[in-house]
């Protein structure tokens, strides 16, 4: 996560695209990723780095 006052800079773009190109180095070809369904904005980040929706699950939690 960033750090509010440095948000709209870029600096989750850049962080994401550092570790896509060194995994593309490490010949992996294909990833998936995580999201919190009620959270456009990170929905929106994925979707500009070129993720799609794909599946949908739910979350389920227990508490021991």
């Amino acid at each position: 996560m960033v750090v509010p006052e440095y948000r709209e800079r870029g600096i989750a773009k850049q962080l994401y695209q550092a570790c896509e190109q060194q995994l593309r180095e490490q010949g992996i070809n294909y990833i998936y990723g995580w999201a919190n369904a009620h959270n456009p904005i990170i929905l929106e980040l994925m979707k500009k780095q070129g993720f799609s929706p794909g599946h949908e699950y739910i979350w389920m939690d227990k508490k021991l």
